[in-house]
C-alpha cells in the first residue's frame, strides 16, 4: 500500500478576505480594511513621502497596515503592555534607525476605527486623520519619540512642519 503525499493546508491568512495591496515606492500598503476606499490612501501616500523628503529620508521605504480595533489592541497589548486598542503603533526593524540606507524602516499600524473616531472628535476628515497618524508612526520609526517635553517639542514641530506643507492642521501639542 503507497502512503498518498499528505496534503498540508495552508495557514489561514489573518487579514481577511478582501484585502488589498498597494504599492508605491517607499510604501507598502500591506493590509486595508474594507470599510476604506482606496482612493484615501492619496493623502497618505504624499503624507508618507514628505515626512520621508522632511526627515532626508527619501531612499527609505516602510510597510502601512490599515487595520482595526482588534489588531492594534492585541499588538499594544503583546507589545506594549496595555490592553486597549491604539490609533497607531510603529515597529522600527533597527534601533537605532538607518534612514539614510534606503533600507525598510519597519512597519506603521494604524487603526481606521479609531482614526475614525479621532476625526469626527477633531473635526477633520478620515482622510486627514490618516495622514496625521502615518506622519506620527513614520517619526517614530526614524527614531523620534515624544516621552520627555524636549522630545515632544521636536517631533511636533517636525509633524507639524509635514503637515502644514500638505494642508493638513496637525493635531493638538497638548
Amino acid at each position: 500500500m503507497t502512503s498518498r503525499p499528505s496534503r498540508k493546508r495552508p495557514r489561514p491568512n489573518p487579514l481577511p478576505a478582501r484585502s488589498r495591496t498597494a504599492n508605491s515606492r517607499q510604501m507598502v500598503v500591506t493590509h486595508v480594511v474594507r470599510s476604506l476606499r482606496r482612493a484615501r490612501l492619496r493623502l497618505v501616500r504624499q503624507a508618507a513621502a514628505q515626512t520621508l523628503r522632511v526627515c532626508g529620508a527619501q531612499t527609505a521605504s516602510f510597510g502601512l497596515v490599515l487595520g482595526g480595533d482588534t489588531l492594534l489592541r492585541r499588538l499594544n497589548r503583546s507589545y506594549l503592555g496595555h490592553d486597549r486598542p491604539t490609533d497607531v503603533l510603529a515597529f522600527p526593524t533597527r534601533m537605532p534607525p538607518r534612514a539614510r540606507t534606503g533600507e525598510g524602516l519597519g512597519d506603521v499600524i494604524i487603526s481606521v476605527a479609531t482614526a475614525r473616531r479621532q476625526a469626527k472628535s477633531a473635526g477633520h476628515s478620515l482622510e486627514a486623520e490618516l495622514a496625521v497618524l502615518t506622519v506620527h508612526g513614520i517619526l517614530h520609526l526614524l527614531g523620534h519619540d515624544h516621552r520627555t517635553r524636549a522630545q515632544r517639542t521636536r517631533m511636533w514641530k517636525l509633524q507639524t512642519r509635514v503637515l502644514a506643507a500638505l494642508g493638513v492642521l496637525p493635531p493638538d501639542s497638548d
